[in-house]
């Protein structure tokens, strides 16, 4: 008797939907380890203040999701991209196999073979070789497994973090979540910081706008503000929740109170309000290479470190003119962040050119 022929198993089948518009990319999101970068509100954000059409690309199974992708379509000057995720601290794949990664890059390809791609990955495996992505920068991520009380929070603290936080509480700060008219200010002060000390432009204030409207008014997250007694801000965190993660998104302050070290008032009381909300990880986000102050920092409130590490396959950037304009557009950065130039003027030219950072 003849076995019977072997069945070959069902070809992959692929979706390729609006993740803010489609029901099946929410569903995939709260049945799997997504992040906040995938959120729809997240993808929402990204898309109305910077007009990104933002897409996924959907594995199924039985017709329902099991892995997915969310990327920004973006074609400009620069040449056509895809960006997994633009203005995100990183955005892996929603996976639960690693063959599910390369099946998706690799439709991915098919679907878009003249598109640069681009990606940001901190907890995936590298992409497959036989795709043909280059392994780029790096950055340090930071997050810190909260524990169940404050006495434990506190005893994982480095003695000069709880010495800075102890200064801050003695020099009368006060920390509250601001009002919607506040908002402005808190841009103020970013604006202050990306211009002055890191000589580079601010997003436009609609995307902090945009996400006011997206999670603070749906109680997905708030601004935290430290106060002097007299009310005057002194810094804000961004902070946005998903799922079991309380994320610091953004943070600023004035410099020239940086010795009231409302920063770290801040971050106390942000682990503090994570605890009290029953998060479990307070993900204290992204650290270029280049920031070691910033990392040590970081590594002061307790917290574990890992990589970030970005991967691209295509053209993109390194042909001629896509390498002429971006010359271009530092030049201008550095012109339009000058200390002379109002800050009014750099605000405007971060409006009409932050989106050609992605």
């Amino acid at each position: 008797m003849t076995a019977p022929p072997r069945r070959r198993p069902p070809a992959p089948s692929y979706a390729l939907l609006n993740p803010i518009q489609d029901p099946r990319w929410p569903a995939l999101c709260r049945d799997s380890s997504s992040l906040l970068f995938h959120s729809p509100a997240w993808l929402r954000v990204l898309a109305e203040t910077y007009g990104f059409p933002i897409q996924a690309l959907v594995l199924l199974e039985n017709k329902i999701p099991v892995a997915g992708i969310p990327f920004a379509v973006i074609e400009d000057a620069l040449g056509p991209r895809l960006v997994s995720l633009a203005f995100s601290d990183y955005c892996d794949p929603i996976y639960q196999k690693r063959t599910q990664i390369a099946a998706l890059l690799t439709r991915l390809l098919e679907l878009f073979p003249d598109h640069q791609v681009r990606l940001r990955w901190l907890q995936a495996p590298a992409p497959a070789a036989r795709l043909g992505f280059r392994a780029g920068k790096t950055a340090a991520w930071h997050g810190l497994e909260l524990p169940g009380s404050e006495a434990e929070l506190g005893q994982g603290l480095h003695p000069q973090f709880r010495r800075a936080v102890a200064l801050a509480r003695k020099q009368g700060l006060t920390v509250r979540p601001l009002e919607r008219d506040e908002l402005r200010k808190f841009f103020e002060l970013h604006l202050k910081v990306r211009k002055h000390r890191y000589r580079l432009l601010a997003q436009p204030f609609r995307f902090f706008e945009n996400i006011w409207q997206a999670f603070v008014e749906n109680g997905q997250g708030l601004f935290l503000g430290a106060f002097t007694p007299e009310q005057q801000l002194l810094a804000t965190h961004c902070l946005l929740f998903w799922k079991d993660s309380l994320v610091y998104k953004f943070g600023a302050s004035d410099y020239a109170f940086a010795q009231a070290r409302a920063n770290h008032l801040l971050h106390w009381e942000g682990a503090r309000l994570g605890i009290e909300r029953g998060f479990r990880l307070f993900d204290l986000g992204l650290s270029d290479a280049d920031q070691p102050g910033l990392i040590r920092y970081k590594r002061h409130l307790g917290a574990e470190e890992k990589t970030i590490r970005f991967y691209e396959r295509g053209q993109g950037e390194s042909r001629p003119e896509a390498t002429a304009l971006r010359s271009s557009l530092a030049e201008l950065t550095a012109l339009v962040t000058e200390p002379a130039v109002p800050d009014s003027l750099t605000e405007k030219f971060g409006n009409l050119l932050y989106r050609f950072f992605a």
